[in-house]
């Protein structure tokens, strides 16, 4: 279990939206870090991707093409 502080004013603006979605406190805010780890994710493999000097990159046109567009 973790506990965590907020703002009173995070606090209020997740208890109108639990209110507005018919859900809980707790799921919007697991929710909430759920959605931002999978960004840290992508960011940081976005990352390591950028520095892996093997790595084979398409201009846009050769991306056009291989997606047919």
């Amino acid at each position: 279990m973790i506990s965590v502080r907020l703002p009173k004013d995070l606090e209020k603006q997740l208890q109108k939206i639990a209110k507005a979605t018919n859900t809980t406190l707790s799921f919007n805010i697991r929710e909430a870090v759920r959605m931002h780890i999978e960004e840290l994710t992508d960011i940081c493999e976005g990352l390591q991707r950028a520095g892996d000097k093997n790595a084979k990159y398409l201009t846009t046109e050769e991306l056009k093409k291989k997606l047919g567009l």
